[in-house]
C-alpha cells in the first residue's frame, strides 16, 4: 500500500494532511492467527531530507480467534504514535503498510476472549461449551494413557 509523496518532497518541512484507508491483502496473514480487515490512517505528515515523518492516528479492525472457544472475535485497535519512513532516491511513493502492520502487531491483544463468561471447548471431545452448556462427556477409552499416568 503506497502513499504518494510527491507533494511532500517538493515542499520539505511543510505539513500536509493524511487521510488514507488501507485494505491489506489476505495472503499476508496466511501464517498467523489474526487478520486485519481495514486500516484508517489520519493525521499529518511532512518530508525532511530523505525521511517522511508521520504524526497520525491509526485505527484498525482486526479479526482474531477466542483463546477458549476459537470463535471469531472482532477487535478494534487504535494507535496514536508518530513514526518515520525512509524515502528512497527518485521515489514518488513509499510503502507504509509494513510499518503500520508492525505497529498493530505490537499493540494487539494476543489472547482475546469472545466474552468474559466463555466456557471454551470440552477437553475430551472439543465441543463448544457455550453452545452446549449442559454437555457432559463420556469417557470413550479408559485404556488411553496421558502423560500424568506416567508421572509418579
Amino acid at each position: 500500500m503506497s502513499l504518494s509523496i510527491r507533494e511532500f518532497v517538493v515542499t520539505p518541512g511543510h505539513r500536509f494532511p493524511v487521510d488514507v484507508r488501507l485494505a491489506p491483502p489476505t495472503e499476508l496473514f496466511a501464517d498467523v492467527d489474526w487478520t486485519v480487515d481495514s486500516i484508517d490512517i489520519t493525521g499529518e505528515a511532512f518530508a525532511q531530507l530523505s525521511t517522511l515523518y508521520l504524526e497520525v492516528d491509526v485505527h484498525a479492525d482486526l479479526t482474531q480467534r477466542c483463546r477458549r472457544c476459537l470463535s471469531t472475535v472482532a477487535v478494534a485497535v487504535d494507535i496514536c504514535e508518530p513514526f518515520e519512513i525512509t524515502i528512497l532516491p527518485n521515489s514518488d511513493f513509499v510503502d507504509i503498510l509494513p510499518t503500520v502492520l508492525q505497529m498493530i502487531q505490537a499493540v494487539r491483544e494476543p489472547h482475546v476472549l469472545c466474552s468474559r463468561s466463555c466456557q471454551g471447548l470440552c477437553s475430551t471431545c472439543g465441543i463448544n461449551l457455550n453452545e452446549n452448556p449442559t454437555h457432559v462427556c463420556q469417557d470413550t477409552d479408559s485404556s488411553r494413557h496421558t502423560l500424568r499416568d506416567f508421572l509418579s
